[in-house]
């Protein structure tokens, strides 16, 4: 057919509709719908400190590593290395520092049960604590090798061959289905001096602010649609700072080291401390819209701490996993080498005469000053065992013996840190027998490394410039001394150290 007979025929065909004739339209597809903001749960813990086996107080079962890690699967969505509705990953899992240490279960093995539980539990980073390289710089990059987790110290600054070991980013921006969590890291300001010699070598602790000032632009120029800090310490030393910088724009500070339950609120930012030993954790959400520009998508944050449920199911991969390390424990730990009446609790005068007592006669000691915080854990009613003397003296300490006066014995027996078989009464120092001790007369003094080179506020590197290593760990001495006194249910401890 030509074109004109076509075109006849078009026309007649429309002259039969009484709306005349319309151009075909195809219908115009419906607007997507807005989409729904991202969310991404943060979960942080602190001060782990080697307690990865859940804890009774007062009658109540709490914390540890398995349980946690079952409840953050069961109730947070989060994700393990091959766990099942993992995709897309919408959790982020931190920690503040302070992962080793504590209990025999961690110590004996230097951290090692801890690092393996970590990777199970798929931190994504953590900050540096100033108990973690209690063990060593060699231990501690094979614990984080061992986790697999990256390191954070925004504050930490490295120089020169000494520092290896010690170089870390100040920040990681991790995303998540889109959305992106930046993550800033804090180590304690403090932690070269409460630290023992050569721990910090090459590097310096700057303080937070410096420290934030630096690094919070740098995240925020990697798109980071929200900014978490961890920091070694109690979040509340931050509090004027944050008020004092709300161009920040910081959504958590998370931390741990404090003496109660924290948690605050300056401006849009959330201060908190999740507690310690695996018995609770800060749960953040954040929600991110992915439609707005960068900068602004961030449309919603709240963050809180959630305790660990008492009926919480572990993990059971975990589960096996640390019952394998508890077998090897128990099997070098549960030989008993002395006997309790009634116990040494944490905090007690008679835990402290227990391992200062020990420390004095073991070393043939005029005295012996150790830390207040030094000392983790009591010692149960009944069987004292080897286990129970790594749990009390965790840290890797060696002894050391140094000459003092009585007057620098009466100045460091000030220190609120102080525990010593020693007394003050009315600025005169007495010895365990009650004797008096001459002022200018030179004692001989058993302490340990951490408090030598200033740990604490002690001065005793600048009174006594020539220690005398042992060689001991501070265990060791502990362990001869009570094996040595033969103590039974007839002839308790407490005899020994009354």
């Amino acid at each position: 057919m030509s074109l004109r007979p076509r075109i006849l025929a078009s026309l007649l065909a429309c002259a039969s509709f009484a709306t005349g004739c319309k151009k075909e339209e195809a219908a115009a597809p419906p607007p997507p719908p807005p989409a729904a903001p991202i969310e991404v749960t943060v979960l942080v813990t602190s001060d782990e400190n080697g307690y990865l086996l859940p804890q009774t107080i007062e009658g109540r079962r709490t914390g540890g590593a398995a349980e946690l890690l079952g409840q953050w699967i069961a109730k947070e969505g989060h994700c393990v290395v091959g766990g099942a509705n993992c995709a897309p990953e919408r959790t982020i899992a931190l920690s503040t520092g302070d992962h080793w240490g504590g209990p025999a279960l961690s110590s004996r093995f230097l951290g090692a049960p801890v690092a393996e539980a970590m990777g199970r539990m798929n931190y994504a980073a953590t900050g540096l604590g100033n108990h973690d390289l209690d063990f060593g710089r060699e231990q501690f990059t094979k614990n984080m090798n061992m986790a697999g987790v990256p390191v954070v110290a925004a504050n930490l600054k490295t120089e020169g061959p000494a520092a290896e070991g010690l170089r870390f980013p100040g920040h990681m921006v991790l995303e998540r289905d889109g959305a992106r969590i930046g993550v800033i890291g804090l180590t304690f300001i403090h932690g070269p001096k409460r630290s023992m010699s050569g721990r910090y070598d090459g590097a310096r602790v700057v303080d937070y602010a410096t420290a934030l000032s630096e690094t919070v632009p740098k995240a925020w120029a990697q798109g980071a649609d929200a900014l978490v800090v961890l920091v070694d310490d109690c979040p509340r030393e931050l509090e004027p700072m944050i008020q004092s910088h709300p161009e920040w724009k910081i959504s958590l500070v998370a931390g741990g080291h404090c003496d109660a339950p924290y948690e605050a609120k300056v401006g849009d930012t959330t201060l908190l401390s999740p507690g310690q030993r695996f018995e609770r954790y800060a749960r953040a959400v954040a929600k991110v819209d992915p439609s707005k520009p960068e900068g602004q998508r961030l449309v919603g944050f709240e963050a809180s701490v959630v305790p660990v449920d008492d009926a919480a199911k572990p993990e059971p991969k975990l589960a096996e996993m640390l019952a394998v390390w508890k077998s090897k424990t128990d099997q070098e730990l549960e030989q008993q080498i002395g006997y309790s009446k009634s116990g040494f609790a944490l905090g007690s005068p008679e835990l402290a005469r227990w391992v200062t007592t020990a420390l004095r006669e073991a070393t043939q000691a005029d005295a012996a000053i150790i830390n207040k915080g030094g000392l983790r854990a009591g010692v149960p009613a009944g069987k004292v065992t080897v286990g129970n003397v790594y749990s009390a003296l965790p840290f890797e300490n060696s002894v050391m013996i140094i000459q003092l006066t009585g007057e620098q014995l009466a100045q460091a027996l000030q220190n609120p840190q102080a525990v010593s078989d020693l007394t003050l009464k009315g600025g005169k120092v007495m010895s365990a027998s009650g004797k008096a001790l001459d002022p200018a007369t030179r004692y001989k003094v058993a302490t340990i490394e951490f408090l030598y080179f200033g740990g604490d506020g002690f001065t005793f590197e600048v009174a006594d410039l020539e220690p005398t290593p042992t060689g001991m760990l501070w265990q060791a001495p502990v362990l001869d001394w009570t094996r040595a006194k033969n103590s039974s249910e007839r002839e308790p401890l407490e005899a020994a150290i009354r």
